[in-house]
């Protein structure tokens, strides 16, 4: 009896075991045809772990991504459907060779198409995420600009793709966020995950959280815009930022939801 209560006292402890971790509350404003649209998003940062919410106009949360970096899988939560899906990296890689045996096929086909049809097929791909021409490297480099987010000095970077300014952001240090590199690992590990799975592929646009996280400087932004065109087509400003204790059941799917096949369908 006794082994048998130590089991459960044990079980109890890692089921609930928690990691101090990196927890930021931003928003996210897009620009489109005049129009402004503005919805929260959430990022949960761990050693091993990264989890981003993403939430409606309204504020219900509709979607969520979480990577285990020991592992090196991705789990997507479907919250209106209770339903999740869990991609490993071997199927991640496979599907992005599909991507890309498809990607030269339309490409192909595409030669023979009059410049007319062939921008609108090229619309619709970029619709859908991918790009039908290599993608060109953003490099950042400091601007020596400073400015003041959350009361954290920021530091200014802008931004190039071929000499073009795409992005800017305005980075925080770790010291300043008062956590350490190791604490937000997990954040390091999905960037270097989706840097090799993507390498060679060409085959997805840039990613939509590429800016959390690049060589080119050390920390955490904390204010991102983006352009096209030379117009500002988004932002991102973080409004709460704090560490924390953060559980490990963030990180893995509820209970209560269904777990859907990543095959069907493919």
């Amino acid at each position: 009896m006794k082994k048998l209560s130590t089991l459960f006292l044990a079980i109890i402890f890692v089921g609930s075991l928690q990691a101090q971790g990196l927890k930021m509350v931003g928003r996210v404003t897009a620009y489109m045809g005049g129009e402004t649209f503005s919805n929260p998003m959430e990022l949960k940062i761990t050693e091993n772990n990264f989890r981003i919410n993403e939430y409606s106009i309204e504020g219900v949360e509709e979607e969520s991504m979480i990577f285990n970096g020991i592992s090196e899988e991705l789990i997507i939560l479907s919250h209106a459907t209770k339903e999740y899906l869990i991609i490993s990296k071997q199927e991640m890689t496979e599907l992005m060779n599909q991507i890309a045996m498809v990607k030269e096929e339309l490409k192909a086909q595409m030669e023979m198409m009059s410049p007319e049809e062939k921008a609108y097929m090229e619309q619709i791909m970029a619709q859908q995420g991918i790009s039908m021409n290599d993608i060109p490297k953003t490099s950042y480099s400091p601007s020596g600009k400073k400015e003041q987010v959350l009361g954290r000095s920021c530091q200014h970077y802008e931004g190039r793709t071929e000499d073009v300014l795409v992005t800017e952001v305005w980075v925080s240090s770790f010291k300043s966020l008062g956590i350490s590199e190791k604490e937000i690992n997990g954040l390091i590990l999905f960037s270097k995950y989706m840097k090799e799975i993507a390498e060679g592929f060409q085959a997805m646009s840039d990613d939509d959280f590429s800016f959390l996280l690049h060589e080119d400087y050390q920390g955490i932004p904390l204010k991102e815009r983006s352009y096209e065109g030379g117009q500002l087509t988004s932002e991102m400003v973080v409004v709460e930022v704090s560490v924390e204790k953060i559980s490990d059941d963030e990180f893995r799917a509820p209970a209560s939801y269904s777990m859907m096949d990543f095959n069907e369908g493919n």
